[in-house]
């Protein structure tokens, strides 16, 4: 009977306790969670998120866009209503962006979370650019103006623009939105020749992005030197050698080299020489030794003409006449006449033609200085000599010889030298 009591009060313990435990909390509910506005144009904007929520609090807005801050926000809804304001920046790609913005309600025993969606518009497209040119194209190697145009679309502003110094005016920034767009620049002359080219580029900065071309400026290339004539005056020359004058008449050329080669390196005296050309023609005055052959001698020269960074080379002959006529001798004398009886130097001098040598002498060593070989050709042909004091009364003669040594032939004259004696008045 006792078990029985028992037993039943065991049982009757158990129901009350289940009858006392409280329910479940119910799990919070978000209700009319939107975005307003729900869309903001590419440039972005700011946007009220808000929702109406029953039994939570604090809520939690949060996301994963990283073109939206202000969040994460937490915020008190036990009202029945949770907000918050957010940042939306640019759209830096190429179409329309939804952002997704999450609400997390937290309740006493669990939480609730709803999304809503923030829609970005799409940035307006790059500009175009077409028909990038250059005028004129190409642009004569003497350089000058040139225009750059092209048809842009999509666009605020545009800019043309170059890395290099060769072109001037540049950058150059015009307005443009549809249609065409130009800019005048210079160029400097291209000085090689090789066609030049000098980049250029044009920007078309449109309202979200941007767009380039590239181009270049063609320079036609610098025509060559030319040479139109190359003389030697006079020609031939005569054998006995002389000035000779050289000439020529050139194009596109800034200096002109004129300089001997091979024998002429040893005959002809006045190279190399350079000269400034630029104006079309050059010369220059040399001087060739005598021919003492009964052959015509020549002798090569060469003239580069310069310009552009390139070279034009020719070469010409200096002709000189062989030997054609014998030797000649006149007018040979000795000066002073007397020398004074105390003795010195006198001067013997001769006219010479066709000669290849002379060769002053005398038999008697008192006049010192001789024998003597001179070259000569024709003309004046000299040499001084020394004589003793004569002591005597009477005046002392010493006979000197001269002799002119042409191609295969040689004549003499001779000439006095005489000293006063003493009683000379």
């Amino acid at each position: 009977m006792t078990a029985v009591v028992i037993l039943g009060s065991v049982l009757a313990g158990v129901a009350g306790s289940a009858q006392a435990a409280s329910p479940k909390p119910p799990k919070p509910v978000i209700t009319h969670y939107v975005a307003s506005p729900p869309a903001v144009p590419y440039t972005g904007g700011t946007v009220t998120v808000s929702a109406t929520v029953a039994g939570a609090s604090p809520c939690v807005f949060s996301t994963t866009s990283p073109e939206v801050t202000g969040l994460p926000a937490t915020v008190a809804c036990d009202s029945g209503t949770a907000s918050t304001i957010v940042v939306v920046g640019n759209n830096t790609g190429r179409s329309s962006e939804r952002l997704k913005i999450r609400l997390t309600a937290d309740g006493v025993a669990a939480d609730t979370a709803a999304v809503t969606t923030i829609t970005v518009g799409p940035p307006p497209p790059k500009p175009t650019i077409s028909n990038f040119a250059t005028a004129p194209d190409p642009v004569p190697y003497t350089g000058g103006g040139v225009t750059l145009s092209a048809s842009v679309t999509g666009a605020t502003k545009c800019t043309f623009s170059s890395p290099t110094a060769a072109v001037t005016g540049l950058p150059a920034t015009v307005a443009c939105s549809s249609g065409p767009v130009a800019a005048t620049v210079a160029v400097t002359a291209n000085a090689t020749t090789r066609t030049a080219k000098l980049p250029v580029e044009l920007s078309a900065i449109g309202a979200a992005q941007s767009k380039v071309v590239r181009g270049f400026i063609t320079l036609a290339p610098a025509p060559f030197p030319t040479i139109t004539s190359d003389t030697t005056s006079p020609s031939p020359v005569s054998w006995t050698g002389g000035p000779v004058t050289l000439s020529a008449t050139v194009a596109n050329a800034t200096n002109c080299t004129f300089s001997a080669v091979g024998a002429a390196k040893r005959v002809v005296s006045g190279l190399p020489v350079t000269l400034p050309c630029a104006s079309g023609s050059a010369s220059v005055g040399v001087t060739v030794s005598a021919n003492h052959r009964k052959k015509i001698k020549t002798y090569t020269v060469k003239l580069t003409a310069s310009g552009s960074g390139a070279k034009t080379i020719t070469t010409s002959v200096i002709t000189v006449s062989a030997i054609t006529t014998p030797p000649s001798l006149t007018n040979f004398t000795s000066k002073p006449s007397p020398v004074a009886s105390s003795g010195g130097a006198a001067t013997l001098s001769a006219n010479v033609t066709n000669a290849v040598s002379c060769t002053f002498s005398a038999r008697n060593p008192a006049v010192t200085g001789l024998p003597v070989t001179v070259p000569c050709s024709v003309g004046t042909v000299s040499t001084t000599v020394t004589v003793p004091p004569n002591s005597g009364h009477r005046t002392i003669s010493y006979v000197v010889q001269l002799t002119v040594h042409g191609q295969r032939k040689k004549i003499s004259g001779t000439t006095l030298v005489t000293v006063a004696g003493t009683g000379h008045a």
